[in-house]
Formats: C-alpha cells, structure tokens, sequence
C-alpha cells in the first residue's frame, strides 16, 4: 500500500480537498456545497468557519485545531479525532458511525440532537459540553473524560456508561435516567443533581 500524497502548509477550502491524500499544517475553510471526503489524513490542521452538511468516511484527524467551528448536519463514518481542539465545535444533528475520540479538548462541544452508533469517546475533557436528546447505539462509554457542567438534557440515559468519567455537576432529564450506569463513588454527585439531600 502507498503512503498518501501529502500537501503541506497552504490555506483551502474542504472541496479542495481529494480522497486519499495527508494534509500537514493546512488551514481549511468551509464549503457553501456539501463535501464528501474518503480515506483522508489531516495532521496538524485548522478548521475554520461553515462545514455544514460534510460527509468524512475513513478519514483521521491529528492534533487538528476545530474550535468553533460548525459540522451541523454533518454524517462522519469511521473517522479518528486524536488530541485535537474540540472547544465549542457544533456537532448538532449529527450522525458519527464508529467514530473514536480520544483525549481531544472538547469543553463546551455541542453535539445535541446527534446520534452516536459505535462510538467511543476516551480521555477528553467535555467540560460544560451540550449532549441533549443525544440517540445512542449500542452504547456509549465515557471512560477516563470529564462530564463536569456538561448538559444530558433529554438524553435517554439507558445505554450510557459515566462510571469511568468525572463530574461533580450535571444537567440531566430524571425520568430518562433509568439505566445509567455509574460507579458507586460516584453516587453522591449524581444524588445531588437529581435535588436530593441526604442527611
């Protein structure tokens, strides 16, 4: 198998961008016309302004800068977000199909009204993040992130693990909690969100 082509250091729009190519320090720009990318590398990338309606298949994203950016709408299928800047991205009404992220900083994310299939979210700080009426598929395990502040507003709890996150506050629906599985030191925490007093 050869090594993808690379390009390097230059300022582009998404659908500048060809399948099965590296883009090493790059600075990408939104499209006005959906984009659909395959099996593309993206290292050391910046993000900026209007990717709505983006569809990445297979694609890997390192220690890429998406601060604020805009993916709503987006559909992202086997796609690898590793050490990146999440800060405030819009991810709503979203569809990620075994996506991974791992330890990205993503505090104030919004990824309400998304749906998550086989998706795994490892070592990232979602500080204050927006996950409302989030649809989850098989499951979604929180290991080793912190949920501090995050709103699970109308989120179905169910198929959620946060028994390897960390939180002292959350925002959260209690008649779609029923299933959440959380560690036991964690039970103080979840009891005093939920408005309860234990003496």
């Amino acid at each position: 198998m050869t090594d993808p082509d690379e390009i390097k250091d230059q300022t582009l729009t998404l659908d500048d961008c060809t399948n099965e190519h590296r883009y090493l320090n790059c600075i990408l720009t939104g499209s006005l016309e959906p984009v659909h990318l395959a099996s593309v590398q993206f290292d050391h990338c910046t993000f900026q302004g209007d990717c709505t309606h983006t569809e990445l298949l297979d694609c890997s994203l390192t220690h890429c800068n998406l601060a604020n950016s805009d993916w709503n709408e987006s559909v992202l299928s086997g796609v690898q977000f590793t050490s990146c800047r999440l800060t405030g991205i819009s991810l709503t009404a979203c569809r990620l199909i075994q996506c991974a992220l791992r330890d990205c900083t993503a505090s104030m994310l919004n990824l309400s009204e998304s749906t998550l299939e086989k998706t795994t979210i490892t070592g990232c700080d979602l500080h204050e993040a927006s996950m409302q009426a989030v649809v989850v598929k098989p499951k979604l395990v929180l290991d080793d992130c912190n949920l501090d502040g995050a709103d699970l507003t109308d989120s179905n709890l169910a198929k959620w693990d946060l028994s390897g996150a960390s939180f002292s506050a959350l925002m959260l629906s209690p008649d779609r909690i029923r299933g959440l599985k959380i560690a036991s030191w964690q039970a103080p925490a979840l009891v005093a969100v939920l408005g309860v007093r234990v003496k």
